[in-house]
């Protein structure tokens, strides 16, 4: 029996894809273009004058040393008013971290110790349990892409899931997003690519530049 995916069903992106087994992944060809694993980002908003913040940079510390993460320590500027400021604090570190609370991401807030992890979502920076469960969803991320363009590919001999309207149609998907991983990740698959760089301005540059040296031609360029 054949399953029948609606259009609108593939705006949910890849968070639909997973509602399937193991045995509805898209053909070896399109999965062979799996990128390779690369670490996840973790950035952890921290201060000198927060007493809860030692343990969450422990916990990064740790992390990092796994080789699990890029672990990049934000000490921001807002505790000074305590008395006790902040030699490494740097307003550029508020000012990302109000922007990732205005995006609404889940978790996340103006508050030390807080990890985003990924650009996509928050805990608190010393909750070892709830860091390890967003890091091991985030590395699902290429695969969820590939199956959603699987969807829009010509159906495979045998394939149950079927996309309708939109099997065959190989829609171009266009990736946005905030993180290098974002960039490395469309270059991989080679894929259209557009930076929030009113999120993450500083990164703008490092992004370019990853996506440009790492891009390889993908379906769109057929």
């Amino acid at each position: 029996m054949k399953i029948l995916l609606p259009l609108f069903s593939l705006a949910l992106g890849a968070a639909a894809a997973l509602l399937f087994g193991p045995s509805d992944r898209p053909s070896a060809a399109i999965a062979a273009s799996t990128p390779p694993a690369a670490p996840v980002l973790v950035e952890l908003f921290t201060s000198q004058g927060c007493s809860s913040c030692p343990p969450a940079d422990r916990l990064l510390e740790k992390l990092d040393a796994e080789g699990a993460v890029v672990a990049v320590s934000r000490p921001v500027t807002y505790w000074d008013r305590l008395g006790w400021k902040d030699t490494l604090a740097r307003p550029a570190n508020d000012a990302l971290q109000d922007r990732y609370a205005q995006r609404g991401l889940p978790g996340a807030g103006v508050y030390t110790p807080e990890a985003v992890v990924q650009g996509s979502a928050a805990a608190v920076g010393s909750d070892e349990r709830a860091l390890r469960r967003m890091m091991q969803q985030a590395d699902t991320f290429p695969e969820d892409v590939i199956e959603l363009l699987s969807y829009l590919a010509p159906p495979q001999e045998g394939q149950r899931i079927l996309a309708v309207p939109g099997e065959g149609t190989e829609v171009p998907i266009y990736m946005l997003g905030s993180s290098l991983f974002g960039a490395q990740l469309a270059a991989h698959l080679g894929l259209p690519y557009a930076f929030a760089s009113h999120f993450a301005p500083d990164a703008l540059d490092d992004a370019a530049y990853i996506y440009r040296r790492d891009f390889k031609p993908g379906q769109i360029d057929k």
